[in-house]
């Protein structure tokens, strides 16, 4: 009789879909300063967006970092 090993289950994360607008940028600057937690969570949605492609890190977290500064003036 043949035994098989079992086969190693795969997880996949599931995928974080932006919205519009994923956190109002008020929420994110109580003193004045942007959060790092909320510059990776952005650079992160824009790594999601582009598929997972490597090599785009530094420009997504300054991307993002801009993005979430003029958010902000914006709001002032």
């Amino acid at each position: 009789m043949a035994t098989f090993a079992a086969r190693p289950t795969t997880t996949k994360a599931p995928s974080r879909k932006r919205t519009e607008q994923s956190e109002p940028a008020a929420s994110l600057a109580t003193d004045g300063q942007i959060r790092q937690e909320d510059i990776a969570t952005r650079a992160f949605e824009k790594f999601d967006a582009r598929g997972y492609v490597h090599g785009f890190d530094q420009q997504d977290w300054f991307d993002a970092e801009e993005e979430l500064i003029a958010e902000f003036r914006d709001r002032q």
